[in-house]
């Protein structure tokens, strides 16, 4: 097995993956990390493909690692899509996904383990949570209980009260 396969953080490209949090972060110029939105299922085809470090990954691996049971193929080429819709925007380059036509995919990136002891600038803003990051909108703040149990969680979405789209407003 490869040595970053059971890393919790790896770098590739511009990008940091923290496998506990479940965070994918974007490295901007200046250094600092930006959490990227994307969703659970794109992030667990990513720690497969990095896993495999280059290796091609075939359709089935990838259903049955990340859809035990499932066997519609859709859902693969849907994530794929997130996946690469997240990893190359604004890429001049290749797809950091690569596919290989009737064979299977993989990620052309080297990957490599990051260790927080090692960069100093992982103490503050760049080791916080999306949820940390990002401002709670919308009617208030999320009660004591929700928030201390969201804490470590990447992201916390809050639904608008009745009245928006179809549902009818309180009276």
């Amino acid at each position: 097995m490869e040595e970053h396969a059971g890393a919790d953080v790896v770098r590739f490209s511009d990008f940091r993956f923290d496998r506990r949090r479940g965070c994918l972060f974007l490295e901007t110029a200046d250094g600092a990390l930006t959490p990227v939105a994307i969703g659970s299922r794109a992030l667990d085809i990513l720690s497969l493909l990095i896993d495999r470090k280059g290796d091609l990954v075939t359709r089935d691996e990838i259903l049955n690692s990340v859809w035990p049971g499932v066997v519609e193929g859709a859902n693969v080429t849907v994530q794929i899509s997130a996946l690469r819709r997240v990893l190359d925007e604004g890429r001049s380059e290749p797809s950091l996904v690569q596919t290989v036509p009737g064979r299977g995919y993989r990620l052309a990136a080297p990957v490599i383990p990051w260790e927080a002891e090692v960069h100093p600038e992982a103490h503050g803003v760049d080791n916080r949570t999306a949820a940390e990051l990002t401002p709670v909108r919308g009617v208030g703040a999320p009660p004591a209980s929700q928030a201390r149990r969201l804490s470590g969680q990447c992201l916390f979405s809050e639904s608008p009260r009745g009245g928006f789209g179809r549902t009818p407003p309180p009276f």
